[in-house]
């Protein structure tokens, strides 16, 4: 079974490929008009992008293998976690030198004349979508088995009132799909016709991703504790 230091280290990894993927994309805004940095905060755009949605689906079925098994493991599997991380960084930037030896092919192109983005939707939906849609579809197939597991496990646990129970139960379905990628279902959507209002939802849900994944597995009571004990020192004393 994988332990929790495996997840953790999954999730700086998918909070640095998330922030890095947002400040590239701010920076992109400066370098419309100039081709070769347009080209260069594309490709770091998509391939920030990619590694967070690999990072996602390795979480996601870490978060399945774990409510699959009752085995503690106390120490980390270097091998295991060395696999994860090339899966997370290295599938992604298979995808991006491929992508760059199409574009030295005149096959592909980073950076247009409105965006710093991949130019072409049969690019965008090959190279990008393709993937992306992939994963989230693997990662609801984890968060199904993972909630029939936590359903299965509480079940068979005695003593919590039913009240608080459900409220476990929501919480933690609530954690772990965070990790899953739904917020970029909106996105996926919007590219449906008629449906291009989902665009709005989509830039509020993926730009806040970050945040819902930090306050879905760091957000605790002890942390909250801390917090609230550290306001009370630090007010004046009347």
């Amino acid at each position: 079974s994988c332990t929790h230091n495996d997840k953790t280290k999954f999730l700086v990894v998918l909070f640095i490929s998330l922030l890095f993927g947002h400040v590239v994309f701010l920076l992109s805004g400066f370098f419309a008009g100039h081709s070769i940095m347009c080209a260069i905060t594309g490709t770091f755009q998509h391939y920030f992008w990619l590694s967070s949605f690999f990072c996602m689906n390795i979480i996601s079925y870490k978060l399945f293998h774990t409510f699959q098994n009752t085995t503690v493991v106390s120490t980390d599997s270097f091998p295991r976690l060395l696999s994860g991380f090339i899966y997370v960084t290295g599938i992604p930037l298979v995808i991006v030198i491929t992508c760059l030896v199409l574009q030295l092919n005149g096959l592909f192109q980073y950076g247009g004349p409105s965006a710093c983005w991949i130019v072409g939707s049969l690019n965008i939906g090959l190279f990008f979508n393709l993937p992306i849609g992939v994963i989230i579809l693997v990662n609801i197939i984890f968060f199904c088995l993972t909630t029939i597991a936590i359903n299965k496990s509480m079940n068979d646990a005695a003593g919590a009132s039913s009240i608080y129970d459900r409220q476990q139960r929501i919480a933690i379905h609530i954690k772990t799909s965070t990790a899953v990628g739904f917020t970029w279902l909106t996105g996926l959507l919007s590219n449906i016709p008629y449906m291009s209002f989902m665009r709005y939802v989509f830039v509020f849900l993926a730009s806040s991703n970050g945040l819902f994944v930090s306050l879905s597995f760091t957000a605790n009571s002890r942390m909250l504790n801390n917090i609230r004990n550290s306001l009370k020192w630090h007010e004046p004393s009347k």
